[in-house]
């Protein structure tokens, strides 16, 4: 289950001892505990829903039982979610009591929707906010409430999922709301409120093959795994491509690489191929090389002049196959721009020593 606390770290390890909810961290032990401090990103609260980034100026939004949504791109690599949120209580009677009270709880759940339309959300934290303070909207300099959940797991969230934070307020007999969320404003400060991701459990990225060599013009595909802590691939993460110059002295090879993961070379040299993912980079080194030059019979190009050669030759002369034009170009023996039978009898030849490849001007 997860832990409510008010200062709580992440905790990592299979066998760490976690505390139940508190008011304040327990001490947590175990083998293979591990604390996580840093925080990897940050969503803002605001009347649009979450966002990574502050949008709209200063207001409030009355907590009925509002929910502020965000579309997840693939597995969140943490497992500690830390709250920070402005509230204030609206005073249920004419005057407020002298000295005013903390008044208010308000109810917090965090849910998990999967794309999946089929599938059920599922609610993976729940805990109450408060006593919320009696204030004023405009006062924008109150004290926000805050605390941490650990124990979260998301590892296993696919892109389009949605993550909601779900504020369900009271409301007095009228039903009237009682508590206001205030929104907007300067980093930081009470109108901002967050919720915040700190890393998880230890993820691992790598990218097959490595190393390749391919000449310019070639392409040579690439793929990437995410996998988690137990070493088990991690479905649904989407990864970032891109490639860069090598470092040092070496020439640059240029190219490009899509977001499925292929490099298309357009310029020899060395370049890295980089699969990227939260932060994380695996990285392949790949030489682009000068195409060899054709050789007269070696239709498939596989650099020698074989009986496969006159065979592959003949079967496109009698039209059973279709010779890329490069291929064309190196079985067409006699120079006129076709393949036929006396073609695949050169080839044949040269195969067997009796003939020497052409040379071509």
């Amino acid at each position: 289950m997860p832990t409510v606390g008010t200062a709580c770290q992440t905790v990592l390890g299979g066998g760490c001892t976690l505390p139940t909810v508190t008011s304040t961290c327990a001490t947590i032990t175990g083998p293979g505990c591990g604390v996580v401090n840093p925080v990897q990103w940050t969503l803002h609260v605001t009347p649009d829903g979450l966002s990574p980034s502050i949008s709209g100026g200063p207001g409030s939004i009355p907590i009925l039982k509002n929910g502020f949504s965000i579309k997840l791109d693939g597995p969140v690599a943490g497992q500690s979610f830390s709250y920070v949120l402005g509230m204030i209580c609206l005073n249920p009677q004419p005057e407020p009591p002298t000295p005013p009270e903390p008044f208010a709880m308000v109810m917090a759940r965090l849910l998990w929707q999967p794309a999946d339309p089929t599938k059920p959300s599922q609610e993976v934290a729940s805990w109450e906010i408060g006593p919320v303070p009696f204030g004023d909207p405009s006062n924008r300099e109150i004290a926000p409430l805050q605390g941490s959940i650990t124990g979260l797991d998301l590892l296993k969230a696919q892109p389009g999922d949605t993550l909601t934070l779900e504020l369900t307020g009271p409301t007095d007999a009228t039903g009237r709301t009682l508590v206001q969320l205030l929104v907007g404003g300067p980093p930081g400060s009470a109108g901002d409120p967050q919720l915040m991701v700190a890393n998880g459990p230890p993820l691992s990225l790598s990218i097959d093959p490595t190393a390749a060599s391919i000449t310019v013009g070639g392409t040579q595909q690439f793929s990437a795994v995410l996998r988690g802590a137990d070493g088990a691939p991690i479905p649904g993460a989407i990864i970032r491509w891109s490639t860069r110059p090598p470092s040092g002295s070496v020439q640059a090879a240029t190219g490009t690489v899509d977001q499925a993961g292929k490099l298309a070379a357009t310029g020899i040299g060395q370049i890295l191929v980089v699969a990227s993912y939260q932060g994380m980079e695996a990285v392949a080194d790949v030489s682009v090389l000068t195409p060899p030059t054709p050789v007269p019979g070696d239709v498939n190009g596989d650099g020698q002049v074989r009986i496969v050669d006159a065979l592959l030759a003949l079967r496109a002369a009698v039209g059973l196959v279709t010779l890329t034009p490069e291929e064309l170009s190196r079985a067409d023996i006699n120079g006129n721009g076709a393949v036929d039978i006396s073609d695949a009898a050169a080839i044949l030849r040269i195969a067997v020593g009796l003939a020497s490849p052409p040379i071509k001007a």
